[in-house]
């Protein structure tokens, strides 16, 4: 075999490795962008139950000191999301409900003279809930505006769902 002959091989085979390496390569990708994806729904699903779960503590709350106490705790859970929201720690779909869940729970907040005064009563310095605080000035007329919905539906007599 010539020299030729032999160089020919050479990068047939080279071709032929550089494609099977990609292919290779492609579905690790696939593989990885599902896997992601399914993660994202997992957690996801996740922040959806203990919200839920915090938000029916606090409801089912058979005394005031109970109350209070569950009334803080959402507010920790909803300190945490605004923390990770703020600093884009979520993933994308996640994001998207968080952000919207914080949205409706800070303009409740305002809307009841209740949770006003469980909000007011739950801060204990200067930096309690700053990441809601920073969350709320960012997405500020958007919270106003469901504020406004919130009072209007309670000045009527509907409750708040």
């Amino acid at each position: 075999m010539d020299a030729n002959t032999s160089a020919a091989i050479s990068a047939i085979v080279a071709a032929f490795t550089a494609v099977l390496t990609l292919g290779i390569a492609w579905a690790n990708f696939s593989t990885a962008r599902t896997d992601a994806k399914s993660s994202d729904f997992e957690n996801c699903l996740d922040v959806v139950t203990k919200l839920a779960e915090a938000q029916r503590l606090v409801r089912d709350a058979d005394n005031e000191e109970a109350k209070r106490f569950e009334f803080r705790e959402l507010l920790n859970l909803m300190e945490a999301l605004a923390l990770l929201e703020n600093h884009k720690k979520i993933a994308p779909s996640t994001r998207k409900f968080t952000k919207h869940f914080l949205i409706e729970g800070w303009a409740f907040l305002r809307t009841s003279k209740v949770t006003r005064e469980l909000l007011s009563n739950s801060v204990t310095g200067a930096e309690t809930f700053i990441e809601l605080t920073k969350f709320a000035e960012e997405h500020k007329a958007a919270i106003e505006r469901l504020t406004k919905i919130y009072e209007r539906q309670l000045s009527q007599g509907n409750p708040i769902s």
